[in-house]
């Protein structure tokens, strides 16, 4: 069975960053740096405690896709210790067989909304 690309970005977003054993299931080798699912967790854990990242809303804005690649603009409303803000995040994606795995994340644009504490 084959997921679109924009349903595997969905569902990241749905997943990332409170259920990161689910969120791993999305990532390519490549998106981890070459770790282990679990020791990117770890690591992820870590880092995600010191921000305490929340996606807020999120809507997918473009979707484009080119044989086995394809790239998706995602606007999204986060929550960190900084306050809220708007991003644009660019998601490039891979398809393995007929699996696509997240190879990429880049942040575009970001607008800060509140004070920085």
């Amino acid at each position: 069975m084959s997921t679109a690309p924009s349903q595997v970005v969905g569902q990241w977003l749905q997943s990332y960053p409170h259920d990161l054993p689910q969120a791993v299931t999305f990532t390519s080798p490549d998106f981890r740096d070459n770790l282990a699912s679990s020791d990117w967790i770890t690591q992820r854990e870590s880092i995600l405690r010191q921000i305490r990242l929340q996606y807020l809303d999120r809507q997918i804005l473009n979707v484009e896709i080119d044989g086995n690649r394809a790239v998706i603009k995602v606007k999204v409303l986060i929550s960190t210790i900084l306050g809220e803000q708007i991003q644009f995040e660019q998601y490039e994606l891979s398809r393995y067989c007929s699996v696509w795995l997240l190879e990429k994340v880049s942040v575009i644009e970001e607008r800060f909304l509140g004070q920085v504490m």
